[in-house]
């Protein structure tokens, strides 16, 4: 009974963290939507330089250094050759010493030999920075009218949205309340910054509002990688030890119950304040409902035990 218990709690904690993985990537994309004021500006790629991207640039430079370097080596390569040339002609001449110049002979040779081997390797090193170099330019240049295709769909689509409907509920001169719907302008902005490569994507940039429920997923994901480290340092050292059944470690309180009543109610995102009171969860689920639901109860309730401490930790270890 105990094991099958460990089980699913460890099976709950690893599938909560790897959802939290999962949804965390797109964090990492995603920026955040801001406000839309009627501006059909689209910032595309501010320099030719960001739009071929560092690699390409850099591939470029290796294949004119190379280029550079089987030249210098050719050129080295003809003037040793015209070098064994010239003593050749002064043996058949006879004008110099003939052992003297056979010696100059043997060592020019062995520095061509040298210089021939140097220049195959550079050729082979230049056949492989082309390859690489035409590989980036399927990726930077090719498909640069198609991106910019899709570029321009996605502007005219930002700077075009469908209206928001807003039910709102009214009442009319006699009492009686009617359901009506408003239209509004939706909120929009969008920021997209590849730091890799340079690649900008910006609509509406210049506006800033507040991150709302974004800071849900790295505080549940500091929490969880701060457990998961807890549970590996804590790991029981005799695991062949069966004399007595051991309890299951688990970190920071995660299985402790929190009841949920009138006075943790939240408004906002979330399911749990629509639960009757008295419902039980237990604080591993809530980081599930505040990341899953985006739900305020367990957001809050999670900040109020856990603090922001190990948030803070998480954003100065990850230079965020």
């Amino acid at each position: 009974m105990h094991n099958n218990k460990q089980t699913k709690k460890n099976k709950t904690l690893l599938y909560v963290l790897a959802v939290i993985l999962l949804v965390s990537f797109v964090f990492n994309v995603v920026l955040g939507i801001i406000t839309y004021r009627n501006s059909k500006k689209i910032n595309l790629y501010e320099q030719s330089s960001e739009l071929e991207g560092s690699e390409l640039i850099d591939a470029l430079k290796n294949i004119n250094s190379q280029k550079n370097k089987i030249s210098s080596l050719q050129n080295e390569i003809s003037d040793l050759q015209s070098q064994v040339a010239e003593c050749e002609n002064k043996i058949k001449n006879k004008t110099e010493n003939e052992e003297e110049l056979n010696k100059n002979i043997t060592e020019l040779n062995s520095e061509i030999s040298s210089k021939k081997t140097e220049l195959e390797n550079a050729k082979q090193e230049y056949d492989l920075l082309m390859g690489r170099y035409s590989e980036l330019e399927k990726i930077y240049k090719s498909d640069f009218d198609a991106q910019l295709a899709l570029l321009s769909e996605i502007s005219d689509l930002l700077a075009n949205p469908p209206k928001k409907i807003t039910k709102i509920e009214k009442e009319t001169e006699d009492g009686e309340k009617v359901e009506e719907t408003e239209e509004s302008e939706p909120t929009i902005s969008v920021v997209y910054l590849d730091i890799e490569r340079g690649y900008k994507y910006a609509f509406n940039a210049q506006h800033v509002f507040s991150s709302a429920s974004v800071v849900k997923l790295p505080f549940a994901l500091s929490l969880l990688q701060a457990a998961s480290q807890d549970i590996e340092k804590n790991k029981p050292t005799d695991i062949n030890d069966d004399t007595e059944e051991k309890e299951e470690y688990i970190p920071f309180g995660f299985d402790e119950k929190f009841v949920y009543q009138s006075e943790y109610f939240v408004e906002g995102s979330g399911v749990i304040q629509y639960k009757p009171f008295g419902t039980e969860y237990t604080f591993l689920e809530l980081v599930d409902y505040s990341v899953r639901h985006s739900d305020n109860v367990a957001f809050r309730q999670l900040t109020e035990k856990y603090k922001m401490d190990m948030i803070y930790k998480f954003a100065n270890d990850n230079n965020l």
